[in-house]
């Protein structure tokens, strides 16, 4: 693992967590525009911190763990802001919201109460949820943006979205059972 660049991508992680506050000060002032820009910005330090990590060989359990954190916690907020202005559905989010909550759940538990070491190797099908979720966020954005009506243009990835999320949360709970259990040692 190369020292050098170990922390670079736990720190693109945590700016993801930190940009909340600027995005948040800037949609509430109705200055969409700069914070489609800083969610722009964000949503590439996700690809970015996870390509640093590996080209330099400095993948960590901590970023293994912080960067789905950091993912979380951004979609959530922005999830929620759209979701408070009428503009995504609350059903939709609350399917996204309860995934997200109990995967974040399962790291304390886990770790903490039943002292259980486990790996993370994400597959496929949970990194396409997340990358829907980000595309219905810059959908969001560009509907806001641009004043138009939303549900043609959203309702299939949300649709998507939604089958998806809810396939995954059901894996992920099989897989937390098992690793509870210590049965498994791997999230995928």
């Amino acid at each position: 693992m190369s020292k050098k660049y170990a922390t670079i991508p736990n720190i693109l992680s945590l700016s993801r967590i930190l940009l909340i506050f600027p995005i948040s000060m800037l949609l509430q002032n109705n200055l969409y525009h700069w914070a489609f820009g800083l969610t722009a910005f964000a949503l590439c330090t996700d690809f970015i911190d996870g390509q640093i990590a590996r080209k330099t060989n400095s993948i960590t359990l901590s970023g293994s763990i912080l960067d789905p954190i950091a993912d979380k916690i951004f979609i959530f907020y922005l999830l929620y802001f759209f979701t408070s202005k009428g503009l995504l559905s609350p059903a939709y989010f609350g399917v996204s919201a309860t995934r997200d909550i109990l995967q974040l759940l399962a790291v304390p538990i886990l770790i903490g109460y039943k002292k259980t070491k486990f790996n993370i190797n994400p597959k496929l099908l949970p990194k396409l949820a997340t990358t829907l979720k980000y595309l219905i966020i810059m959908i969001l954005f560009s509907v806001s943006i641009l004043h138009i009506d939303p549900k043609y243009v959203l309702l299939p990835v949300l649709v998507t979205s939604a089958i998806i999320e809810v396939y995954v949360l059901y894996r992920y709970i099989l897989r937390f059972s098992q690793i509870f259990k210590g049965l498994h040692n791997t999230f995928e």
